[in-house]
């Protein structure tokens, strides 16, 4: 496996968390904003969201694409898929999950919401738990092409 393929995860998770960082930075008043914007964005797709309030399920894929892209990273830099690797996304996520609840503490309108973390939460197992279905499926996928 070349470089590229190593850090490529690595990149993306690192964006994704650069990204939330700057997403939470927002004020409340432009949050809201965003999400009028993203929820007349869906309306026009007929996209409905029926799993609770928009900013919930947003938590909940953040974290989804977060865990999944760092528990990648992790297995490929561990080679492996083990028990390191989940203890590592797990405290790699959660970390970033505290860290951007206490630092909506400091942002104009915002706080800190435990329902949040809880969110957040969700979304690291539903993350960590797929891109391991995924890893271990193409691992079975590439030893059955080989054999």
């Amino acid at each position: 496996m070349n470089k590229m393929h190593i850090r490529l995860p690595i990149y993306l998770t690192t964006a994704l968390i650069l990204t939330l960082t700057w997403l939470s930075h927002q004020p409340s008043d432009i949050s809201i904003r965003q999400q009028e914007t993203l929820m007349r964005v869906l309306e026009a797709f007929s996209i409905e969201t029926q799993f609770g309030p928009l900013r919930d399920q947003i938590h909940v894929l953040v974290f989804i694409a977060i865990a999944g892209s760092a528990f990648i990273a992790f297995s490929q830099l561990m080679k492996s898929t083990g028990i390191k690797v989940w203890i590592c996304t797990f405290a790699l996520t959660l970390t970033v999950a505290c860290a951007d609840e206490l630092h909506q503490e400091f942002v104009e309108g915002r706080g800190y919401q435990f329902k949040d973390l809880l969110h957040d939460g969700l979304g690291i197992l539903i993350g960590s738990i797929s891109a391991f279905l995924i890893l271990t499926l193409m691992k079975k996928l590439i030893t059955s092409s080989n054999s």
